[in-house]
């Protein structure tokens, strides 16, 4: 069995509830629990085997090729949404060639994420549609500010010069 890891969250029994709250804060809130045990399994294989046995309750962003195996489970219910990852592919900007803007564009021109996302073996229901946006799409921080240029996605016959 690999290896699992807990944090245990605790009732502090000197907490006073502050009855002047500051405009705008969200109402005062009673706990309702004294004790919260989160245990986590950082190991893949390992959280695929305690979701399927029971011994979990949520297995956050399994790996792709888990994904069939996880929908026959009828005791496993996937939720996809947009917000739950996010990759990025960073070129080193102080090294040749893309300390040159101009090359730092054409990658991103050059790029198709649905093409990664096929390749990392994601499912295509569970694959987001392209996104230029520098925050992810779908957040609270979405914003299209800037990449007005890449909004068509993919574009291998863009001129050099523009």
């Amino acid at each position: 069995m690999g290896a699992r890891n807990k944090v245990v969250y605790v009732k502090n029994p000197n907490y006073v509830r502050a009855t002047n709250r500051p405009t705008g804060w969200p109402a005062a809130r009673s706990l309702k629990v004294d004790r919260v045990e989160w245990i986590y399994i950082p190991d893949q294989n390992t959280a695929l085997a305690a979701l399927t046995k029971g011994e979990a309750d949520i297995f956050e962003l399994p790996q792709a090729d888990f994904i069939p195996a996880l929908e026959k489970d009828p005791n496993i219910k996937l939720a996809a949404d947009s917000l739950g990852n996010q990759g990025w592919l960073r070129p080193n900007h102080l090294q040749p060639p893309f300390n040159n803007p101009k090359a730092r564009q054409a990658l991103q021109y050059i790029i198709n994420q649905e093409e990664y996302l096929a390749a990392a073996g994601f499912p295509e229901k569970f694959r987001v549609k392209y996104c230029p946006a520098y925050f992810m799409c779908g957040s609270l921080n979405e914003t299209a500010a800037g990449a007005e240029p890449f909004t068509s996605g993919q574009n291998i016959e863009k001129p050099s010069n523009s």
